[in-house]
């Protein structure tokens, strides 16, 4: 299959948003640990939002599962980025593709995200800056895998 001139590219943004949302998570994450609420903009409701039940699965908080989100998603990143094109799981003796982890990944965190920002929304009615930059990133990722996916189907 040929590689489109632009999907380099792509892989380079997806690799530099996804470290975005890295470092926004870890300083949720790092915040929440040290037992602090981030300090948020004028108009923003921080401390609201991260100290809600909502900002908790299973007792851990989501920014954790952040960290891990965005790091996953910065190393299948840098394997498109090298061509690494599969990589094996020795527990489920399975070969996966490297972009359709990605891909999927991406749209997991899209529709997690939506679920997030309603939450904020409507239930809690406050926005907290951190969440809607980890928002954005997610948002950003959906549409860089998308668009990578797309090219992909045309080569």
């Amino acid at each position: 299959m040929k590689k489109h001139t632009l999907s380099p590219v792509l892989h380079i943004l997806i690799v530099l948003v996804a470290f975005v949302g890295l470092m926004d998570a870890s300083f949720i994450t790092y915040e929440k640990l040290a037992g602090v609420t981030p300090s948020c903009l004028p108009g923003f409701s921080c401390a609201d939002v991260l100290s809600s039940s909502w900002a908790y699965l299973f007792g851990i908080p989501l920014a954790v599962y952040g960290v891990l989100f965005y790091y996953t998603t910065l190393v299948f990143g840098l394997m498109r980025i090298f061509s690494v094109q599969t990589f094996r799981i020795p527990v489920l003796k399975k070969e996966l593709q490297v972009k359709n982890v990605q891909h999927f990944l991406a749209i997991f965190g899209f529709g997690f995200s939506l679920y997030l920002l309603t939450i904020m929304g409507v239930i809690l009615q406050a926005w907290c800056f951190f969440c809607l930059v980890s928002a954005i990133c997610c948002i950003v990722l959906f549409l860089l895998n998308m668009w990578d996916w797309c090219l992909e189907k045309r080569a």
